[in-house]
């Protein structure tokens, strides 16, 4: 070794002496080196010798400020992701905090619009003992004007009111509760409307309607007796090989999506794969394509008995507001054709003014789907031309946000003999802000 100055070959200034390269190096110096003392002529050896062709050795300063470097991007790292965090939990509080405000907003609106429609159906029942889509209450344009009226300025309401009784009743299967007896003109009208939905040709369709039907009707009646439906229907036993398994309910049901429960009915259950669109012509079969099930069925319709503390289902559809598809179901076998000049026959009216042509009043049906005296009294026994059960919708909009609020009402009278409506049921949910009216569009 040789005195020198300590910068040359990257050993720190505390150490006074220089590494001479070994003989025969090639001028090599040392990158690796550990200091043994640091007063003046102290020694300074290799540990570990690795020769670089003319590298100097890295100071330790700079591997020092890497590290740090690291941990100061690692810090910030960190932040980030918490500060990310911390803003989506503060807009989603900020969302929360806007929805709440504007439910009650909107919850005002659409509770106005369903006190306006149980007043308009107490006005028509004072007017008149017929329930029709002749009747304002049914007339879009007529609950339009209604909810003008509530003086709402700023938002989007719409209402809408329907007659639950114009449907199919699923508990009506079965002629009362508890029981097991089968009502046979309720399960006709199911075959008929089952089988102008679904294809007759298992190739294109494999669901069998009486499987359905007997399914329905096994889950309905009271125990779990396969005497009543045989090895087609569906009781406990298995529901309870399902995995979930579940239990039969043996009883009425209370809400439509119960059925989905029930072996065979699903969301596309009334999806048209048979005749449905012959019977109802092209154009208005394409508008019902794939209906729901709350449009041909109800579980509204409960009556008690009078004796016993049973309760039991009328079965009885309104053939003034009931879908054309019913009431093909309705109408004696061969006549089904007819269902849709008859719902075309309801809504007819004057080119000038407006006004409906045709009067619906008992029978008048019978002439246009020129039934036979004992098809009209067949088809009598399965009808009805008044209702007292509605469905009346009310949808409110406000900045993108949107609330639903449905509501069952029974129109009756109270101990005093006004007429009145009694809340059924009541239900609350978010929907889509109802889009704003067509003006341009035509009348």
């Amino acid at each position: 070794m040789r005195r020198g100055n300590s910068r040359i070959h990257g050993i720190p200034k505390m150490c006074p002496w220089t590494l001479q390269p070994p003989a025969g190096s090639g001028g090599n110096s040392c990158s690796t080196v550990r200091h043994t003392g640091l007063q003046a002529g102290a020694r300074c050896r290799f540990t570990g010798p690795h020769w670089r062709n003319g590298d100097m050795a890295r100071p330790l300063m700079t591997d020092q400020r890497g590290v740090a470097l690291l941990v100061v991007l690692s810090v910030i790292a960190v932040l980030t992701a918490l500060a990310a965090e911390l803003n989506t939990r503060e807009v989603a509080q900020m969302d929360a905090a806007a929805w709440n405000r504007d439910r009650v907003r909107l919850q005002g609106m659409t509770s106005a619009a369903v006190q306006a429609g149980m007043a308009l159906l107490i006005a028509d029942r004072i007017e008149t003992e017929t329930d029709s889509v002749q009747e304002d209450w049914a007339d879009p344009a007529v609950l339009e004007g209604l909810v003008e009226g509530l003086g709402y300025t700023e938002g989007i309401l719409t209402l809408k009111i329907i007659d639950e009784l114009g449907k199919l009743q699923v508990n009506a299967l079965i002629q009362e509760y508890p029981g097991h007896a089968v009502n046979a003109v309720q399960r006709g009208i199911w075959e008929n409307l089952l089988g102008f939905v679904i294809s007759h040709d298992k190739s294109e369709d494999a669901r069998d309607p009486a499987e359905i039907i007997n399914a329905i009707i096994d889950w309905l009646d009271a125990g779990d007796d396969d005497r009543i439906t045989g090895i087609s229907g569906a009781e406990s036993d298995y529901y309870a090989s399902l995995d979930p398994p579940y239990a039969c309910a043996n009883g009425a049901v209370r809400h439509l999506s119960t059925l989905y429960r029930i072996k065979g009915v699903t969301p596309d259950l009334f999806n048209p794969t048979g005749i449905l669109s012959d019977l109802l012509g092209e154009e208005m079969a394409a508008l019902m394509e794939m209906p729901a099930l709350s449009d041909y069925l109800t579980v509204w319709g409960e009556e008690p008995l009078k004796a016993g503390g049973g309760y039991r289902f009328d079965g009885r559809v309104n053939i003034n507001t009931a879908d054309p598809a019913v009431i093909a179901a309705i109408l004696p076998f061969g006549k089904e054709d007819a269902a849709a000049a008859l719902a075309d026959y309801r809504i007819a009216r004057q080119e000038a003014g407006g006004a409906f042509v045709n009067a619906l009043g008992n029978g008048w049906y019978k002439a246009e789907a020129d039934l036979t005296t004992r098809e009209a009294e067949q088809t009598e026994a399965k009808i009805r031309y008044a209702s007292d059960v509605f469905r009346i919708e009310a949808v409110a909009g406000w900045d993108q946000t949107g609330i639903k609020e449905s509501v069952i009402i029974k129109r009756e009278t109270d101990k005093d003999g006004k007429w009145v409506c009694r809340m059924l049921s009541r239900t609350l949910e978010r929907a889509d802000a109802p889009a704003p009216p067509d003006e341009t569009a035509l009348p």
